[in-house]
């Protein structure tokens, strides 16, 4: 049978498919580049199948079987791959971001260059997985501990293989776990252009006045180079991190904006105001500044 015939049959439905895999099990089936985006196909049988470049996104993979399978650069984004068994499947350069992989099977499972970005892996098997080169931001993972049974050498922090960590070398025993868990509770949020203190302290400050932010507290500031500035925050268990950060710079935005005209109804113009907020990138700056303030 052709990939054409394969796909054909799948399309027929899961009930049908699996009747033929059983009827079949020597046959490789053949779903290279197979458009399957949106599909319903809780409970398939995708084992070892060839599914290189396939289009997945946003598929109901639930409890499916895609152990074995061939996924090098397929598009599971947004897939729900919850309870699926994946063990020892091939995806390497996958694109998983925002899939639900909650209580899957990943063991000995190759992710490496796989893109887990907004990923859940919530009570996640990773027995031997493979995780060099991953990238792993905004991930939701419930219990870093489980990495120390990872294969990992590297991962990246922010897409496009951007914030390698470490920087220099491989990970030794039990960086990653204790880089993971500073991760979950933590979320750093980078200025390319300065930052002004107070607009800073006062969005804190904002978010704490609120129920949903009240135990959010500033962690860190630190100067990743010129020009760039990265605030730390420290979040309760569980927070919505795409959340806190659209909320902070929102507030911080909103008291920028009242400061600026501030400036200008002072008789300051635009250069000098952009002169006021590059000077504020000096860190030295900002402790003598948190000298004369509390933060709650």
């Amino acid at each position: 049978m052709s990939k054409a015939e394969h796909l054909a049959l799948l399309k027929q439905g899961v009930n049908v498919w699996n009747a033929w895999r059983a009827d079949n099990p020597d046959i490789r089936a053949n779903l290279f580049r197979a458009d399957l985006e949106g599909m319903y196909l809780a409970g398939v049988n995708l084992s070892k199948v060839d599914l290189r470049r396939a289009r997945l996104g946003k598929a109901f993979l639930r409890s499916a079987d895609l152990s074995e399978a061939y996924l090098l650069g397929a598009d599971l984004s947004g897939a729900d791959l919850k309870q699926a068994m994946l063990r020892k499947a091939i995806l390497r350069e996958a694109n998983l971001s925002g899939a639900d992989l909650s209580s899957a099977d990943l063991t000995a499972t190759y992710l490496s260059e796989a893109n887990l970005t907004g990923a859940s892996l919530s009570d996640v098997r990773l027995d031997r997985t493979l995780l060099t080169g991953a990238c792993i931001a905004n991930w939701h993972i419930d219990n870093p501990a489980q990495l120390e049974r990872v294969i990992c050498d590297y991962i990246y922090l922010k897409p496009n293989q951007q914030e390698c960590r470490p920087r220099l070398g491989s990970f030794g025993p039990g960086e990653l776990v204790n880089l993971c868990q500073r991760t979950i509770a933590t979320l750093d949020i980078e200025f390319q252009d300065g930052l002004d203190w107070a607009a800073c302290l006062v969005a804190l400050q904002a978010m704490q006045a609120s129920s949903d932010f009240s135990s959010i507290r500033l962690r860190s500031l630190e100067q990743i180079e010129e020009g760039r500035l990265a605030v730390g925050l420290r979040l309760p268990a569980f927070a919505d991190r795409d959340a806190v950060r659209s909320t902070f710079l929102q507030e911080y935005h909103r008291k920028l904006e009242a400061i600026e005209q501030q400036y200008r109804e002072a008789g300051f113009d635009d250069t000098q105001i952009e002169a006021f907020r590059a000077a504020s990138t000096d860190l030295g700056e900002l402790c003598q500044f948190l000298a004369t303030r509390q933060i709650v």
